[in-house]
């Protein structure tokens, strides 16, 4: 009987253990997915900025403004 309980609670105490390990390392991955997506982020704030201060911006968002408006317009029945 009390075999069974070690064999028991050695099975539940291994058992723990993995589950720790494989969830310290899904955490892991999925951290550094985001850390390059961050980075990512930041490289593309940093072109951004770049072209601010071109003083291109402006010409940018007009652009930007103008495709929106014509698939805005070509969506709407008349």
């Amino acid at each position: 009987m009390l075999n069974e309980v070690l064999i028991g609670l050695l099975g539940l105490f291994i058992t723990l253990i993995i589950q720790a390990i494989l969830l310290a390392y899904w955490l892991g991955k999925k951290f550094t997915r985001i850390d390059e997506r961050f980075i990512r982020v930041d490289q593309r704030l940093e072109r951004i900025l770049h072209v601010l201060s071109d003083g291109e911006f402006i010409h940018y968002l007009v652009y930007v403004n103008n495709c929106f408006l014509i698939k805005l317009c070509s969506k709407v029945n008349y």
